[in-house]
């Protein structure tokens, strides 16, 4: 008998072992911010991408996007990237150790969301580069649920959508491509026609 209890007094310690590490890992985001674990960033840091730059108006976001299609088929230099920074706050270490990310210019935040006490061990400022063809890439994926927040018809919002679907790929690849803008300009010059038709259908879709 003893030996039973003492059995079942080891798994039921395991148990709570084991929901204490999930509960210490598992801080993916918070109201002010973006945090991830220490586990889920084996190797080097990605910074979380941040929504600033996102319009609130479906046209707006056309607008936009013609605007840089314009810009990176012209003969001109490429317009100036977004700079922006982020501060990381860091809470605890090893595999229970996570991140908090905050956008640092730009935008206030309450940073209180994120305070988890003494385990704050660090803070980091980050400095993030947005160049004009991943910019793009950004409005043209955001493009379908810019558009569900307003008024438009089912049967236009699935226009916009498989537009988004298309060309969301095609700028993911030019990106990934190189992190040079003199190429990636030239692999999106490679698309521009095609680019400019998926454009050309979006303006028609909001006038």
């Amino acid at each position: 008998m003893h030996v039973r209890h003492n059995q079942s007094c080891f798994l039921l310690a395991a148990v709570i072992v084991s929901t204490m590490s999930l509960v210490s890992v598992g801080c993916n985001t918070d109201a002010s911010g973006v945090a991830t674990s220490s586990s889920e960033n084996a190797g080097p840091k990605k910074i979380p991408a941040f929504t600033f730059h996102k319009p609130k108006e479906l046209s707006t976001a056309i607008s936009r996007i013609r605007e840089l299609h314009d810009a990176i088929t012209g003969n001109d230099p490429l317009p100036a990237p977004i700079e922006y920074q982020v501060k990381e706050i860091v809470h605890g270490e090893g595999e229970s150790g996570h991140s908090h990310y905050f956008l640092h210019e730009g935008e206030e935040t309450d940073e209180s969301a994120a305070d988890d006490g003494d385990m704050t061990t660090g803070e980091k400022i980050h400095s993030v580069s947005v160049d004009p063809i991943e910019e793009q890439k950004d409005l043209i994926r955001w493009l379908p649920k810019i558009a569900s927040a307003g008024d438009m018809p089912e049967s236009q919002w699935a226009q916009v959508n498989e537009i988004s679907k298309e060309m969301t790929p095609q700028l993911y690849a030019i990106i990934e491509g190189s992190a040079e803008q003199d190429e990636r300009r030239a692999s999106y010059l490679g698309n521009a026609d095609s680019f400019s038709a998926h454009i050309s259908t979006l303006e028609e879709l909001v006038k």
